[in-house]
Parts: structure tokens; sequence; C-alpha cells
């Protein structure tokens, strides 16, 4: 694709601006067109699923709006359509010629964006930010480049640096709130969470938020309680409401209610039939929970890994394709797994992306090791790089199935040490976590520490008096108690 370098000249003669919806100058004529365009930022802003019909319908009205057909190329990308976000952006970048300064760069950053350079379009958002923090909507792109390489820190700089430039601004507010979270600053970014959701009861980022806060916090009948109306609300959103039903089966999970965590996967994700990405890995990541602590599904494991074959050629994200292969290790397919690793290795020496190689092939030969039972394997594989496994993306709830997995390595070859080593720091955080207290009272008994064990497995009978009657860490800790006693 190619780069259309940013015009000094302001003055061009028959370009008529307006002012989008954040006070951007913004060459378009229609009052109408520049209203759907606002509608679609919002649109996007909020995961809205009509967003590109906002941009679509506003360049049939002006077919030279260049910013409503570059957001028509980001949702196209967004949704996996890649040549026609580029044909998007190529239009856009055919009027460039008419636009101001602004509008060029946020054109240039685009296409770098969509053209898989997001390192380079990176570097020139947040140098077009210096000079235009209310540019909101490449705030977000970079906000999610940023969240797809782990870049917490860079996300919380980026919000804390534009955020009093959108006083009351709910987008903003939610977007700041989830960066604080990530930090663990959850007493600043609670309120700024309320915040944003009493300026908008609809704001799914903000809903998204406070799952979030609440399940890190070990709140989990208030994440029980909040979600499913919270939800109901957002009947504008697509995809994205399945992803908020996912933080639900977290809170079902963490309180031993696989049931109910199961009914919310065949109603509210398996439903919707993996039309987005993000869907399958949710629902690859739920199931590769309840595997970790011995729930069995194998048709519904035949079913995600079929859509896991279907995508293996794809330019997924490395946290997708670390899905993907879980999907294939449930279902023993090894064979796939060997090709999952060398389409990595020759994307590695391709983009050079040392991430590939140094972490996400690691993790892939940890998950393939743990479903074949080999934990000392997958011990060997994945402690050694468990602190880089931020580097893949996605956030601190997401990525927490990875470490499960080397937590219960290290309890299945018997390295009760590491475990009780984990578990003590997990719970010094989220106290209420009833799985946790399972494993470390199973830890404890190893090591014949039978007062603790017995105090840690009373913990978990206590927390889970709601949990289903055959949740597999209940029946567990109600036999080893007895045999402790």
């Amino acid at each position: 694709m190619a780069m259309t370098q940013p015009s000094t000249d302001m003055h061009r003669p028959g370009r008529q601006t307006q002012r989008d919806a954040y006070g951007l100058e913004i060459t378009v004529r229609s009052p109408r067109a520049l209203d759907l365009y606002n509608q679609g930022v919002e649109c996007l802003l909020g995961f809205g699923e009509g967003a590109a019909r906002h941009f679509e319908a506003a360049v049939q009205i002006e077919d030279d709006f260049a910013l409503a057909h570059a957001m028509r190329g980001v949702c196209h990308y967004l949704e996996e359509r890649v040549s026609e976000a580029r044909a998007a952006i190529d239009t856009a970048q055919g009027h460039i010629g008419r636009l101001c300064r602004r509008e060029q760069r946020h054109l240039q950053a685009l296409a770098l964006w969509i053209s898989g350079r997001a390192s380079d379009a990176a570097s020139l958002i947040r140098e077009h930010l210096q000079e235009h923090p209310r540019d909101i909507t490449l705030v977000q792109r970079l906000f999610f480049i940023e969240f797809w390489r782990g870049g917490f820190p860079a996300i919380l700089d980026l919000t804390s640096s534009v955020v009093d430039h959108y006083p009351d601004d709910t987008y903003m507010l939610g977007m700041h709130a989830f960066a604080l979270e990530e930090m663990r600053r959850f007493e600043k970014a609670l309120p700024l969470a309320e915040a944003s959701l009493a300026l908008n009861p609809k704001n799914a980022w903000a809903i998204h938020t406070m799952a979030h806060l609440l399940y890190e916090q070990g709140d989990n009948s208030a994440g029980i309680a909040f979600l499913p109306t919270a939800v109901a609300r957002c009947n504008h959103i697509g995809y994205f409401r399945t992803h908020l039903i996912w933080h639900l089966t977290l809170f079902h999970l963490a309180t031993g209610e696989y049931t109910r965590a199961m009914a919310c996967y065949h109603e509210g994700i398996r439903a919707r039939g993996f039309q987005m990405p993000q869907e399958l890995h949710d629902a690859i990541s739920l199931m590769w929970r309840q595997w970790l602590s011995g729930k069995e599904f194998g048709p519904v494991w035949s079913d995600l890994a079929a859509f896991a074959r279907q995508r293996l050629t794809k330019p997924n994200l490395l946290f997708h394709d670390l899905h993907l292969t879980m999907a294939l290790a449930a279902v023993g397919d090894f064979d796939a797994i060997e090709q999952q690793r060398g389409i990595l290795r020759r994307r590695a020496e391709k983009t050079r992306a040392s991430v590939i190689s140094e972490v996400g092939l690691p993790l892939l030969e940890g998950l393939a090791a743990y479903a074949r039972g080999d934990y000392h394997q997958t011990i060997a594989a994945v402690e050694p790089i468990q602190h880089r496994i931020i580097e893949v993306g996605g956030s601190n709830a997401q990525r927490e199935v990875f470490h499960d997995t080397l937590l219960e390595a290290y309890l299945r070859a018997g390295e009760m040490e590491c475990a009780e080593s984990v578990l003590q720091q997990r719970l010094e955080h989220r106290p209420t976590a009833g799985r946790w207290w399972y494993r470390l009272g199973q830890a404890q008994a190893a090591r014949q520490l039978d007062a603790e064990a017995r105090a840690s497995l009373q913990r978990v009978l206590n927390l889970w008096q709601h949990a289903d009657a055959d949740a597999p860490e209940r029946l567990r800790a109600e036999s080893l108690l007895a045999s402790l006693n």
C-alpha cells in the first residue's frame, strides 16, 4: 500500500471543513455525512455493531469523505477483511491532497497499521497525539496496538497523557480506568470506571473494565450480580457481547459453578458461531481452564479443534495462535501442532519478531507437552519464560490461563514447593479463589503439612457452598480433608 506523505499546504481551493464531535477540523461538506461519521466513531469507541454501516452511509452521501473511508478501513481490518481494509485506505489516500495536516497524518498512521507495520504506526500516533490529543480514534488504535503486545505501562502512559483533554468523556474514562486496572491500581481505576458508566450505562468498555476490577479483586458474587444486567443493556454490540459473557463465565468458574459457566458458553458464546477470532479464543480459554480442573468435554473440544484447524494459516495474533494450540492439543492433534510450529517459525524469521521464537514457541511446546501428560516438559518449556508471557498480549485475566497451566504442571509433576510458592503469592492478591485454596491444600498435604492442609481445604468448602455438587475441586477437597481428619 502506498504511503502518502502529509502536505503542509493548508489553503486548498474548494476545501470545506467542519468540526467533528471532538472539535477536530475535518474535511467534509455535508452535515448529514458528518453526523453519520460521528455516530460511527461513537460505535467504534463503544464496540457497537453498526460502526461500518455509519461510515458506509457517510461515503454514500459524500464519496470523497476521506476520513469516513479510512474508518471503513479500520472496521474491515478489525473483521479480518484485509483486502477491503486496504482498498478503503487507498481510496481515502486518493483524496489526501484536500486534507489538513492532522487528517493527512491520521491517514498515514492508519495506512501503516493496516499494512502490518504496527510499530511504525505506534510511533507516528504518539508523535501525532502530542499535537492533537483529542484525536480519539488514534488513541484507541494505539491503546490496542500496545494491548496485543503487552505494553501496559505504555498504555497507562498514553491514557494519563491525554485524559485531561477529555472532561466527562465516557470512552476516555473507560480506557484510562482499564489502563489503571491492568497495572493493579484498583483504587484509582474503580471510581473512573463508575464515572464512565454513570455517563453512559451502555458503554461496553466501561462494563468490561468493571468486570476486570471485580474479578481481579475476587468479588465473584458482585461480578455475577453485575454482568447479566449490564450486558442486557448492550443490545447495540456484536462480538464484544460474547467477550463480556466470557467474563461472566470466569466468575462462575471461580465459584465452582461449572454448569452455569457451560450454559453461558452454549447460549452466549457458541451460538454466534465464532464470527470473530476473539470469540474462538475466549471459548478455547474457557474450556482449557475447566480441563485443567479435570472436566472433560470431548464433543466441545472436537468442535473447537475443527475451527482451530481452519485458522492455522491465517495471520493471527500470537495470543490467538496459542489458543489454537490448546484446542489442537486437547484433542491430541499433534500433527496440526507440528504444522503450526512451522508456520510460527517462518513468521518469526520473516518478521524478526523475537517474541514468537523466545516466548510463543516455548509456550506452544509447554501446552502440547501438558496435553501429552509430560508435565516436567511443560515446566521446562514455560518456567524460564513465565515472566515474559505478558509479551504475547491480552489482559491479566486472559493470560492467567498460561500461568494456570504451569501451576497445574507443578502439581502433577510433584513439584509441590514450587506450586505452594505460586499459590501463596496468588492468594495474597485474591483470597476468595476457592480453586487456589484447594490446590494449596493439595500441595500442603503432599508435603505432610497436615494442619495447614486442613485449613486450606476447609476454606474451599466455605467459599464454595454454592458450587456444583460434582465440582471436581469440591469433591477432592472433601475427600482429602476426610483423609486428613
